[in-house]
């Protein structure tokens, strides 16, 4: 088949399919992406003719100038096309440059300027340019040059190269399906269209540094089951625990629905004492950390409480208690004030409560990142039982705001739901008439112990903790960047530690707030780190946000909770009241019914206000 190309802007392009995919809104979108990263977009040329653009660097026009090093840049070129693979790829020229290169068709090829990467080494230039006997001090001023920019991050480019690989994939197929791209050209694209997932080997053998962590025990609070048994039965019925607010009269307040606990009895897991001075979030802890002991089948008795650590994530602590307290203050005056105020309303109350409660005497720490602190403290837990500090350590999240000043200032920085009208269907992530999150509370808390403590004692291993990895966007105090390349970055440091590859994950837990910008922000990111994979069939996305609301500190706590039971049982939890398609959401969310199927290993998101992003890796435990 001959294409009919023309020429634009020093591009060629045939008219059928490059014009279908110049026009495509997600394609512009990689394309600005690329641009902030390397300054230009892709531009498409063919096999026949060699370019040097006009935005090309100075150094590649001057290399030009000698014959020798024009042939070699013309292999270079014709080097992308002679590749047998059709995934985005990043290459080295003869000179040391990095460029990106997308085989679109058997003639076709998308292709960068060439860039400095971080991965530049200078010294293998210098020997260069000295045996092919340049002028040497020219190409060093012009080579120096581009190294004074700032050298581009080698994982940022396969980022964006990950993210153009999944956006082609579906609109390839479409237009094969529709029969619009080049007639009769179909043997040229097909193989561009086949989905090619890596084969996941799961019993590679992974060299693990430091001691292993596992998690033995789980405790849950939640709007949809106290206990693992009730909440179990609440993902696999789909149930929803969000309603209108019942623990105090919501009708002047914007949102008016919750993620509320119901039928909570603190009285059954700790003394008067403990309760007149613990606000509601510890008390959700302490009843969880009870829990999750009975079900890790720890007896305390036998072990030694100074190798036992606390590490718990709380966005809040003591909401209601504060609240309240100011209330009085205004009311009453400053001697009605209860002594206790400045003890139970500190976040870090939270784990000293849980210490205190059983006897724990290892380091009592609460991690408070917002959105992110059960995340960020199960992956600080992590890392404590890894360089050797604690045998066991009781970690996960806790959280309870649902107070009216809380929905109030929420509310105010317009992040919440107002569909007051149908507050079940409220929390809808990935949908496309999300309006914003619905507040939640409850807890999740872990045993997470030592591999080898939990083998002696021939525990139940539900995983194993495998890797952590957290950035910060330093973008903006509420919005996630854009671009979504500081979160893909936490992501693959998470990936890095577990030494595992994008296509290993087979489920993502996602943050998934139900808020516009939040939902199709994490879709990007996924298409990014998993490229193609993250449209295939060994992989899905979901939030029990739909089902529980957003609790806050414990969100990412109750999602790993979820998928650990999940794992269990054979099957991954829904997204629920998802109803309507969105087109910048566009993968598997598992809507509405849990999808039963087995997996090895998975990803917890969780971004949080102010940009952090924290990612965590789980996996069955094989004995490799």
């Amino acid at each position: 088949m001959v294409y009919e190309l023309k020429e634009f802007d020093n591009t060629f392009f045939a008219n059928d399919l490059l014009d279908t995919i110049l026009s495509d809104e997600n394609w512009k979108k990689s394309q600005t992406i690329l641009s902030e990263l390397i300054g230009k977009s892709l531009f498409f040329a063919n096999s026949d003719r060699f370019i040097v653009n006009e935005n090309y660097p100075e150094f590649c026009h001057w290399l030009q100038d000698f014959p020798i090093m024009r042939e070699k840049c013309s292999n270079c070129h014709l080097s992308s096309y002679n590749s047998q693979s059709n995934k985005p790829q990043i290459l080295h020229c003869h000179s040391g440059l990095t460029y990106l290169t997308i085989r679109l068709s058997h003639q076709i090829v998308a292709t960068s300027i060439p860039i400095i990467c971080d991965d530049f080494d200078i010294d293998e230039f210098i020997k260069y340019i000295d045996e092919f006997q340049l002028p040497s001090d020219k190409g060093l001023e012009l080579i120096n040059k581009l190294r004074h920019k700032n050298p581009i991050k080698r994982d940022q480019l396969q980022l964006a190269l990950n993210l153009i690989d999944s956006l082609l994939e579906p609109l390839l197929t479409k237009q094969l399906r529709e029969g619009s791209v080049i007639k009769g050209a179909k043997s040229d694209l097909s193989h561009q269209t086949e989905k090619k997932i890596e084969t996941v080997n799961i019993l590679r053998p992974r060299k693990v540094e430091g001691y292993r962590a596992v998690i033995t025990g789980i405790g849950v609070v939640s709007p949809i089951g106290i206990g693992k048994k009730a909440f179990l039965e609440g993902l696999l019925g789909s149930k929803n625990g969000v309603r209108r607010i019942t623990s105090f009269d919501p009708s002047d307040l914007p949102s008016q629905m919750a993620g509320e606990v119901t039928d909570f009895v603190p009285s059954k897991y700790m003394d008067n004492k403990t309760l007149s001075h613990t606000a509601r979030a510890s008390q959700f802890a302490i009843a969880g950390t009870q829990m999750a002991l009975e079900d890790a089948g720890l007896n305390l008795d036998e072990e030694n409480v100074e190798r036992i650590a606390v590490v718990i994530g709380a966005g809040t602590n003591g909401m209601e208690f504060a609240s309240e307290q100011c209330y009085v203050y205004i009311t009453q005056g400053r001697k009605r004030v209860s002594p206790y105020s400045g003890i139970i309303v500190f976040a870090g109350a939270c784990s000293g409560a849980i210490s205190m409660r059983f006897g724990f005497k290892g380091l009592s720490h609460t991690i408070s990142t917002g959105c992110s602190s059960s995340n960020d403290a199960i992956g600080s837990a992590f890392r404590f039982i890894r360089s050797g500090e604690a045998d066991i350590i009781i970690t996960g999240g806790s959280d309870a705001a649902i107070t009216p000043l809380t929905i109030t200032a929420f509310s105010a920085l317009r992040a919440l739901s107002t569909r007051n009208d149908e507050p079940q269907e409220a929390s809808r992530p990935f949908d496309k008439e999300r309006d914003g999150f619905v507040i939640g509370e409850g807890a999740a808390i872990f045993v997470m112990e030592e591999l080898n403590h939990a083998l002696r004692r021939e525990a139940h291993i539900y995983a194993e903790v495998l890797g952590y990895g957290s950035t910060n966007d330093c973008y903006h105090i509420v919005k996630p960047a854009p671009d979504g390349l500081s979160a893909s970055r936490a992501i693959y440091l998470a990936l890095e530690d577990a030494k595992l590859s994008p296509s290993d994950i087979e489920y993502v837990n996602a943050h998934g707030s139900s808020t516009p910008l939040n939902d199709k922000t994490e879709t990007l990111i996924s298409k990014m780190v998993f490229g193609k994979h993250a449209f295939s069939d060994k992989f899905a996305i979901s939030s029990i946000k739909s089902q529980i609301g957003h609790s806050l500190g414990s969100a990412s706590a109750m999602g790993i909770a979820a998928t650990l039971l999940g794992m269990e049982c054979g099957f991954l939890p829904p997204t629920i009241n998802y109803k309507i398609f969105d087109p910048e959401c566009d993968l598997n969310y598992i809507p509405n019914k849990p999808q039963h199927r087995k997996i090895q290993f998975f990803l917890s998101n969780s971004f949080a206000f102010t940009g952090k992003n924290s990612c965590l890796i789980l996996g069955k435990f094989l004995d490799k």
